[in-house]
């Protein structure tokens, strides 16, 4: 089975993206839901790797079992307009772009207890691939994609 192609791809700004967080609120808050119909796996969609040009981000956070579940599900883009391909493998969870499978976080977790701490968070910065460049933007950024996810898979 070959993977969907995805469509030309126009990077996003910031104020976009923020739109298109606020956009899937608004549906959520609706009663809309986009997901995936089964756990998202890595071969769900295009998914290349995390480049060797990335950073360490200072991103810590504990999750509980069922926020780790729920993120297991992860979120496999059902339109042009969803832009995020995220999937956990191995307790690390990636999320790529939709449009372009371009990774652009790692998250390693761990088990601490009876919850999940963040291990290691990781930001692309192959300026091909990703610009932006500010590390506490990235980390906010990462932080929304992670609730969103949480809001997402909610049973």
């Amino acid at each position: 089975m070959s993977q969907p192609r995805p469509p030309v791809y126009w990077p996003i700004d910031a104020i976009e993206l923020g739109d298109h967080l606020l956009e899937i609120g608004r549906a959520r808050a609706s009663g809309a839901t986009a997901r995936a119909p089964r756990r998202a796996r890595s071969n769900d969609w295009l998914a290349k790797p995390l480049p060797e040009r990335r950073t360490r981000l200072a991103y810590t956070r504990a999750f509980s079992a069922d926020q780790h579940k729920r993120m297991a599900f992860g979120l496999i883009p059902q339109g042009t307009d969803d832009r995020w391909f995220i999937y956990i493998e191995s307790d690390q969870l990636f999320f790529h772009r939709g449009w372009t499978g371009y990774c652009i976080f790692t998250v390693q977790l761990v088990p601490s207890g009876m919850e999940y701490a963040v291990a290691e968070a990781w930001v692309n910065r192959d300026p091909s691939e990703y610009t932006q460049t500010d590390s506490e933007a990235d980390i906010r950024l990462l932080d929304d994609l992670i609730e969103m996810l949480l809001q997402e898979n909610l049973e």
